[in-house]
């Protein structure tokens, strides 16, 4: 399996104001980094078979802080899905250096322990 999307950074607090905003914005129970993201595919019987930042190679369009504050409060205002003010928040935090653009690839576990063929 293959998944391209958002990963928080260690040292990213769950306890922010505007972390706890964004989870709620899209409904997460929990920030997701690389350690809890490798335990529920563990928990999952899958291995984290590659992790790349692509964030590291390619640059992320954001928006300055100051646009996505005005667009924050707009959608707040007018009372726009959850989902529009999450993503403002989450170029927010694209321009603090709290999230990387991230590639993994997941690999499922055979019987035997070791990884499956893939075919």
């Amino acid at each position: 399996m293959v998944i391209i999307d958002e990963i928080f950074r260690p040292e990213v607090s769950p306890a922010h104001p505007e972390i706890q905003q964004f989870m709620q914005s899209w409904r997460f129970s929990l920030l997701l980094q690389r350690a809890r993201v490798e335990a529920l595919g563990q928990a999952a019987g899958l291995h984290m078979a590659a992790w790349a930042v692509l964030s590291e190679r390619y640059h992320v369009h954001t928006r300055p802080d100051e646009e996505c504050d005005r667009l924050l409060r707009a959608y707040q205002h007018q009372g726009a899905h959850p989902g529009y003010i999450g993503g403002v928040l989450l170029e927010k935090f694209y321009n603090r250096g709290w999230v990387d653009y991230v590639l993994m690839v997941l690999t499922q576990r055979s019987a035997r322990g070791s990884y499956a063929a893939q075919a």
